[in-house]
């Protein structure tokens, strides 16, 4: 089961490339967005194997949901020195509110938020 599961994450990522790479055409970007593209959708592939996270959480009940978040991000948000010393209810709620995104190596991120604080944190 696991290797059919795996066999099908591969062949929805090979479609997915195709379908990328034929809108690439289309679209006529130039080759060097179309290799930071590749890049991404490499590590993307990479970091993820095909499973997306944020999808199979937002299903769950929101109890276990927010469970679920905090143990996947509590140790994260506790390295960040404004959250060092502040109560678990706080922690948890950070923790619900986390989203997890991914960026190629030497890409420039910018945010644009409406929300009076946006924490980033980057890790490896």
């Amino acid at each position: 089961v696991f290797l059919h599961a795996t066999t099908s994450k591969k062949q929805a990522m090979q479609l997915k490339m195709r379908n990328i790479e034929w809108w690439m055409r289309k679209r006529q970007l130039p080759q060097g967005f179309r290799q930071r593209v590749r890049n991404y959708e490499r590590q993307r592939w990479a970091a993820m194997r095909g499973v997306d996270e944020c999808e199979m959480i937002s299903n769950l009940p929101e109890g276990l949901r927010r469970d679920i978040k905090y143990h996947l991000c509590l140790d994260l948000v506790r390295q960040v020195p404004l959250f060092q010393h502040m109560d678990d209810l706080v922690l948890e709620n950070i923790c619900d509110r986390v989203k997890s995104l991914i960026f190629t190596k030497g890409e420039v991120v910018r945010f644009k938020s409406n929300i009076l604080i946006n924490i980033t944190t980057v890790t490896n």
